[in-house]
């Protein structure tokens, strides 16, 4: 390359990153506007666009295909909906600043399985009063006990069945399996529960009332053997057998023992076995 041509292109490339077109310096130095281009391209010189001027409507038509696919349509429909290519759309899109994570069937995918998970939460929710995840988590609270070696009528679920079965046949029942185990929760008895002493057990505070919520805590059975009737059963399960028996048997072996009883014999028979359990 001469030394005057050299000199011009350093210049063409001065002048142009000043602010002078392509048209002006093919002027300036009459050559045409294709030879200043290339001069700028090998001299690396980055050209200038040209501004493009976007008019009101296509603004706001674009605006509104960029909403349209963050709301879940693909490409295609959005394409169809005006008549152009699903590339136009995606340039369209590029130019908004709209990435594909941010709309058409990512979004569309993620809002599908919101929905399922709130009809499913919906079901939960009306039949065990807790939401699909806390299910999972207290099935997997039941897997692990499985696992463990814990018996199946100590199982979360199992106990939730029988106790609703047992007590709501005699009592009125409307304890959801979600207020039932946050009651259970909250005391962290759970491991100790059970039936006899030393375990621990849900009864109701208000006794004319059922199982139902604010009316139920979890108590240790221990202070249930206090009563007459409960003292009265254990004592009489730590009565050798012998004479932990009923008073029919008593009244059948005496009437053996005898061979035909008169009414003063039976009746005395029973006297002292009703004594003999009092002691």
């Amino acid at each position: 390359m001469q030394k005057g041509t050299e000199a011009r292109n350093t210049e063409i490339a001065r002048l142009y990153q000043e602010g002078a077109s392509l048209l002006s310096l093919s002027d300036r130095f009459g050559i045409g506007i294709a030879r200043v281009s290339i001069v700028l391209t090998q001299l690396g010189v980055q050209k200038r666009r040209k501004p493009r001027v976007v008019d009101e409507a296509t603004s706001q038509r674009n605006a509104l295909i960029a909403q349209l696919y963050k709301e879940g349509l693909t490409l295609d429909v959005i394409g169809q909906k005006y008549g152009v290519t699903r590339e136009r759309i995606r340039q369209i899109l590029k130019l908004q600043g709209v990435t594909r994570a941010e709309g058409g069937r990512v979004v569309g995918t993620q809002r599908r399985d919101t929905h399922r998970y709130q009809d499913k939460d919906a079901r939960y929710l009306k039949q065990f009063g807790h939401t699909w995840a806390e299910h999972q988590r207290l099935l997997l609270m039941d897997r692990e006990a499985r696992n463990a070696g814990v018996p199946q009528e100590r199982l979360i679920m199992r106990r939730f069945r029988q106790a609703r079965g047992n007590l709501g046949q005699r009592y009125s029942w409307s304890l959801t399996l979600a207020q039932w185990w946050a009651t259970w929760e909250a005391s962290g008895m759970w491991p100790l529960s059970g039936r006899g002493a030393g375990y621990y057990g849900m009864v109701r505070l208000d006794r004319s009332k059922g199982f139902e919520p604010g009316n139920v805590e979890i108590r240790e059975f221990r202070a249930i053997t206090k009563s007459p009737r409960w003292t009265k059963r254990l004592r009489d399960a730590q009565r050798p057998p012998e004479v932990r028996r009923s008073l029919r048997e008593a009244f059948e072996q005496a009437a053996l023992e005898m061979g035909q009883a008169s009414e003063e014999e039976i009746q005395q028979v029973i006297q002292d076995y009703r004594a003999e359990r009092k002691a």
